[in-house]
């Protein structure tokens, strides 16, 4: 969790009728631990067997989609944009994921290979080190090597 020196305001909104059911104030630096605390409590409020929650990716953790899910709860979050990129380079769906060997390979075919965990943020980064010398580089990044995250904890497929 990273510390925020202002209090942030959590929101939740009926859709349909446009008024607040449920609110937090939190010192956290982000909204990546308030997904699940805050979908819960809006199904609480409504007092709902089931509830949809569109959130924007700030909200995206695993752990607490699949919580989500458990308790009838359907998660929206979009995938977070691949840093590195500035708008120009390929995007991470075009790097295809092989869970059975747990790499990805990039669009020049390249094996991007798992080098380090993220605990905070609950993800796995992958990469190659073809980068430097691959033609396909400035399509890819500007930096020296692209690499790509998977969630430890991948949200759920709808589907």
């Amino acid at each position: 969790m990273t510390a925020c020196r202002w209090p942030i305001t959590q929101t939740a909104v009926d859709a349909k009728h446009a008024l607040i059911v449920d609110f937090a104030v939190t010192n956290d630096g982000n909204d990546h631990q308030q997904l699940a605390p805050m979908a819960e409590a809006a199904k609480s409020v409504l007092e709902a067997a089931s509830l949809t929650v569109i959130a924007d990716t700030g909200y995206q953790n695993g752990e607490h989609a699949s919580r989500c899910d458990q308790q009838g709860i359907t998660v929206i979050v979009p995938a977070p944009l691949v840093p590195n990129t500035a708008g120009k380079a390929f995007s991470q769906s075009q790097f295809r994921y092989d869970p059975e060997q747990d790499i990805y390979h990039c669009p020049a075919g390249e094996v991007l290979r798992k080098y380090k965990t993220d605990q905070g943020k609950q993800t796995y980064q992958y990469k190659t080190n073809a980068c430097p010398n691959c033609p396909l580089r400035p399509n890819c990044t500007d930096s020296k090597f692209r690499s790509i995250a998977l969630h430890s904890m991948p949200m759920p497929q709808s589907g």
